[in-house]
């Protein structure tokens, strides 16, 4: 069976929700998911599986109209280590499959 890594959350993508639904959508189609709910568990579980799929929204949230408890739960700036994992993974001509980012 192939294998996928999905990263889902964020901002306004509630994992509870999306992660049960991109995980249906890849079993239907026999990929066995294993989802990961924060960027920085990426890197940590990346390895060879057959595609990576980021369903979620991480950023820093700077814009005025984000509250100080929006940016407290959900602003993320990204990790050296994640950046590294993405562009290798890419660079190394694997599936990824941006659902919303």
């Amino acid at each position: 069976m192939r294998t996928a890594v999905v990263l889902v959350g964020g901002w306004a993508h509630p994992a509870e929700q999306t992660g049960p639904a991109v995980s249906a959508m890849l079993t239907s189609l026999g990929i066995a998911p294993t989802v990961v709910e924060h960027p920085d568990a990426l890197p940590g579980v990346v390895g060879n599986q057959d595609l990576l799929v980021i369903h979620g929204c991480f950023f820093q949230m700077l814009d005025e109209r984000y509250t100080a408890e929006q940016r407290a739960q959900f602003g993320y700036v990204s990790t050296p280590e994640l950046r590294t994992c993405i562009a290798d993974w890419v660079a190394a001509g694997r599936p990824l499959l941006a659902m919303h980012t």
